[in-house]
């Protein structure tokens, strides 16, 4: 088993108090950039990450790995040491990712974080079924969704931001461009999507039914 650095620190909140000096904290685990490297059956090894909250100066540090292997799963268990300086500072997630090696191709075992001791599922085949599905999906899908769903729309250009895509489209009934957040994964045979809309409610009914020429 190996650990990969670097230590990040993300995800400003608000200002609070911190204690002084190190401590070992018990991190929420999760599995690290499941869309760029999704985990397969036939790995051998596990990129994970572990975030806790700290003061923003703090570093953060994986410790005390350990793994159990079983027949259907695998669980991790972990802490984190916080050296924090500061009695009031910024609250923010303080992340460390390591590896974890097992001892066979994980296969359609699930994993597990422990680190809590709440026993909570962080990777399954079906996890990773859903993440491929959303990869499968094109601008082209997104763009064809959205013209579906808004006939009273022109012009529609789509981007990615994995898992979403962010899409902007000129509505001549309102005569501005309005920009949406969707997001598209196969089910069945039709896209399916849950989009959250910027434009005020009235602005999407102009859309959806648009006036007759």
């Amino acid at each position: 088993m190996r650990r990969v650095l670097p230590v990040l620190i993300a995800t400003a909140a608000l200002a609070s108090g911190c204690s002084i000096g190190e401590q070992v904290e018990e991190p929420a685990l999760y599995v690290a950039k499941p869309l760029k490297a999704p985990p397969g059956p036939q790995d051998t090894s596990l990129h994970i990450g572990a975030s806790v909250e700290a003061c923003d100066s703090a570093t953060a540090e994986v410790v005390d790995v350990s793994v159990r292997e079983a027949e259907t799963e695998v669980v991790i268990d972990a802490g984190v040491r916080i050296d924090g300086n500061g009695f009031f500072c910024e609250i923010r997630a303080a992340q460390d990712d390591f590896t974890v090696e097992l001892d066979r191709p994980l296969g359609a075992r699930r994993v597990i974080d422990d680190s809590r001791g709440e026993q909570s599922v962080i990777w399954s085949p079906e996890r990773r079924q859903d993440v491929l599905a959303r990869l499968s999906v094109t601008r082209s899908d997104a763009e064809r969704f959205l013209r579906s769903r808004l006939p009273g729309g022109e012009r529609v250009d789509c981007g990615r931001r994995s898992p979403l895509f962010i899409c902007t489209l000129y509505a001549p009934s309102l005569g501005r461009r309005v920009e949406f957040w969707v997001e598209v994964g196969r089910g069945g045979k039709e896209l399916k999507a849950s989009a959250s809309e910027y434009p005020a409610i009235r602005a999407r009914e102009a859309l959806r039914h648009p006036p007759e020429k």
